[in-house]
């Protein structure tokens, strides 16, 4: 679960990686060009501007030789388009000469601007800490505002506008209320989804040995079964500990499970990529392998069968088992192929076990195929 935890974090990563480059890449040229058109009628925009440019080919730099983490970026991005939006509307607020020029500086545009920056840190950071960003944004807007407005409301030169301005700064602190219960939402959601995927993942394990469990084994058994066409190669191996009841009554429980947590890694390790290792009950395990030949199978079983004995605990003895192997057949169910392994492994436990068996093409008679 966490290595599928792992590739999601890094598929989003990637993805995320390859839309800010394209932005920045985009949006470096036109930083520019604005700035090679403009830089002579706004000193601001004269000094800021390259900076800001600067700032970003280091991001994209760092993301193309994958030197600088996503996040990382997001954030100089982020810090870069805030000090250069709320620099440059300091500096127009401080020189606009008079209302008419402030107004001009708090446009439905320069809201909306505003009102992105909490979006971006929304996107940037965790619920808490974008909150504080977003609030810490949207107070730095109200305070270059109120540098201007709080002396023409004092000498009582604003009138009728304040009611506007006091509309705007209402209208930001709402959006960032209203991106925050969305964040909220979606975070909840996210963790709803994490827990219920634990609970599946709980559901499918066995908790002794902590690979899948009986219910899973049969699910997927039964979901591959039914993909199967004539030509699909899935085989089954089906194990048990040979005198297993022997180690329980005389070495005790604990001894026992040891050696089954002990089976089961070694089952992981010797299984292929693809294969599914669980436990089938007690001291049973079940392998499933789809696209696997009857040889393949057996060869499988066989090196699970020599793998085994470094299960061996202290004062227990060589550990062994017996196998029973079949491969899907047209018409079969997970009833009928399971049925088939344990009368493989029936054969094997009456031939004087740590071995392996495997049923024949037709299901029916049964052949040793490695002999101890």
């Amino acid at each position: 679960m966490a290595h599928a935890g792992a590739e999601k974090v890094d598929r989003r990563d990637g993805l995320r990686r390859r839309i800010y480059l394209a932005c920045l890449l985009v949006g470096i040229p036109i930083l520019l060009s604005v700035w090679l058109t403009h830089r002579a009628d706004d000193p601001y925009l004269a000094v800021a501007y390259p900076l800001s440019a600067a700032s970003q080919v280091v991001v994209v730099v760092g993301l193309l030789r994958r030197t600088m983490g996503v996040r990382t970026a997001e954030r100089i991005v982020l810090a870069g388009i805030v000090v250069t939006y709320l620099g440059g509307l300091g500096f127009g607020v401080v020189t606009a000469p008079d209302l008419a020029a402030l107004d001009e500086q708090v446009t439905l545009s320069a809201l909306l601007t505003v009102n992105l920056m909490p979006m971006l840190a929304y996107v940037t950071f965790d619920t808490a800490r974008a909150l504080q960003v977003s609030l810490a944004i949207v107070g730095a807007y109200i305070a270059i505002i109120g540098i201007r407005l709080i002396p023409e409301a004092v000498s009582g030169r604003l009138g009728g506008d304040a009611t506007d301005y006091l509309s705007q700064m209402i209208f930001l602190l709402a959006g960032v209320g209203l991106l925050h219960v969305i964040a909220q939402v979606k975070s909840q959601a996210a963790e709803a989804r994490l827990t219920a995927e634990a609970m599946e993942a709980l559901a499918n394990t066995d908790a002794l040995t902590g690979i899948a469990n009986r219910r899973q084994l049969h699910h997927v058994l039964e979901e591959w079964v039914g993909a199967a066409s004539p030509d699909t190669n899935l085989a089954v191996v089906l194990l048990d500990l040979d005198h297993f009841k022997q180690i329980n009554d005389s070495h005790g429980h604990d001894i026992g499970d040891g050696v089954l947590r002990r089976v089961a890694r070694i089952l992981q390790d010797v299984a292929r990529p693809g294969d599914l290792v669980g436990r089938w009950g007690g001291e049973e395990f079940l392998v499933i392998a789809p696209a696997t030949t009857r040889d393949d199978a057996v060869g499988l079983a066989e090196a699970c069968r020599v793998a085994l004995p470094a299960a061996t605990a202290p004062t227990v003895g060589r550990i062994t088992a017996s196998f029973g192997v079949a491969v899907h057949h047209d018409g079969d169910t997970a009833w009928t192929l399971l049925r088939r392994a344990d009368d493989a492994l029936y054969t094997a436990k009456a031939s004087g076990r740590d071995r392996v068996e495997a049923s024949d093409a037709g299901g029916r008679e049964l052949t040793p195929s490695r002999v101890a």
